[in-house]
């Protein structure tokens, strides 16, 4: 079986057999929407799902990026790349983005990825969580919605929204295409409230129909309950009244305070990457503290998702809501100059951990763009063998211009996205480097 890339791995979740039974009953549509407010258990859900169904899934993260289709579709065939590990279906897709230049419009990629889909010789499914970090007016996101379009029998999609997309869904709905789970709906019924309060008989039922009856089914603020009655004498009666996303700092701040400093510090730096692997946590750490720590965090099932690729690598990724509460905390324990250095020395584990993408993000955040171009100079060519020229003209673009065009190799790299589309300009940009050159030759060519 081609294994599954970056699926999210829960090793004490609750089944969900209700909404189990439901996607089982939907399972001949090929869309799936799930939306819900943050920390209401979509990605839990499709994740267990899926790896009980037991078929190959492709699960990306969208990020701010993927605004941009142009990288968006890089991920996508990146993705797919690394499930499928033979080199017999590695033929690259030829689009606009690697012949024509940094042209916009996602239309050219959507023939390419049906392309793609159609390489597939087994049920798959395609994940693209948490649209909403993606504007409803980008290209990215008209992307994902022609995707929604693509005929393919063998290919599930699922997207994972903290919002209802505004998009026009009636044409799809009234294809009887897509199947739509809401937020009413991954709500905890009383009864699976019940059960996840099994492990505390100290609760009597009518504490426990009145903690679901404050939470009204909202997981996020049922398992910081639960987290915090493992910590402390807290009751019922000593929770507030709604439990909301607004409320989450309040009960991570009571299950932060009572974490050894170790801790504390642990989780303030492996939060700072989008996600943890456990041979970078290893080198930030002594080895046996950092897989400790990530073995006890995710047991407990504290807002962190172990991910598997296909290669075997183990990842571990933090809720973002608890990830922006970690990022609040360092800005409140360490001063500014700490902080800076902690974002480089995350971002030399990075590196040395052949992880150059996440390098490159903490050495930004850190401001150091003398390591940002260093790492440009050395991967540079790999975007450019990849066809990958959306990340590499994303991270040109962050160097001050001043530095650019005073350095040959960024300037070769920052106009090859425009090699075609920018015609005179790329010749202007150029001329000086030739002529440097024919003045001075060196081991870099």
């Amino acid at each position: 079986m081609i294994p599954s890339a970056n699926l999210p791995y829960f090793s004490d979740a609750l089944r969900r057999s209700r909404l189990f039974e439901f996607l089982d009953s939907q399972f001949q549509k090929p869309d799936f929407l799930v939306t819900g407010q943050a920390a209401q258990g979509k990605t839990t859900l499709v994740a267990s799902y899926l790896a009980e169904k037991g078929i190959p899934v492709i699960w990306i993260h969208l990020t701010d990026d993927d605004n941009d289709c142009e990288k968006l579709f890089d991920r996508i065939v990146e993705s797919f790349s690394r499930m499928d590990p033979n080199p017999d279906n590695q033929e690259p897709l030829l689009t606009g983005s690697t012949i024509l230049g940094a042209g916009r419009g996602p239309l050219r990629h959507v023939r390419a990825l049906s392309d793609l889909f159609e390489r597939l010789s087994a049920p798959a499914a395609l994940v693209l969580d948490d649209l909403e970090q993606l504007d409803e007016s980008s290209t990215g996101f008209d992307l994902i919605f022609r995707l929604l379009a693509i005929t393919n029998n063998d290919l599930k999609r699922f997207i994972l929204s903290r919002t209802l997309p505004e998009c026009n869904l009636a044409a799809l709905k009234m294809s009887r295409q897509i199947c739509i789970i809401e937020n009413q709906d991954l709500s905890f019924t009383l009864e699976e409230t019940r059960e996840l309060f099994s492990s505390r008989p100290e609760l009597d039922p009518s504490q426990i129909a009145r903690l679901h009856e404050i939470a009204n089914g909202w997981i996020g603020g049922l398992t910081l309950v639960k987290e915090s009655l493992n910590q402390t004498n807290l009751f019922p009666d000593d929770i507030p009244r709604h439990l909301s996303e607004e409320t989450f700092p309040y009960f991570s701040q009571e299950i932060y305070n009572r974490l050894p400093d170790e801790i504390k510090r642990f989780l303030m730096i492996t939060a700072v990457p989008d996600s943890i692997d456990t041979a970078t946590a290893q080198i930030l750490f002594d080895s046996q503290t950092a897989l400790s720590i990530l073995n006890r965090l995710e047991k407990r099932n504290l807002f962190i998702q172990r991910i598997h690729d296909s290669q075997g690598t183990c990842e571990f990724r933090y809720h973002l809501l608890f990830r922006n509460f970690l990022s609040q905390q360092m800005v409140r324990t360490y001063p500014e100059e700490q902080i800076q250095k902690i974002y480089r020395k995350v971002a030399r584990a990075l590196w040395k951990n052949r992880r150059h993408e996440a390098a490159l993000k903490c050495y930004d955040l850190a401001g150091d763009i003398d390591q940002m171009a260093r790492i440009i100079r050395i991967k540079g060519p790999d975007y450019l063998i990849r066809e990958n020229l959306s990340s590499l003209e994303k991270w040109i673009n962050r160097l001050p211009g001043k530095q650019v065009e005073t350095d040959p190799w960024l300037t070769f790299f920052s106009i090859i996205p425009h090699r075609i589309k920018g015609g005179r300009k790329t010749l202007t940009d150029l001329k000086p480097h030739f002529l440097c050159s024919g003045r001075q030759v060196t081991s870099g060519g």
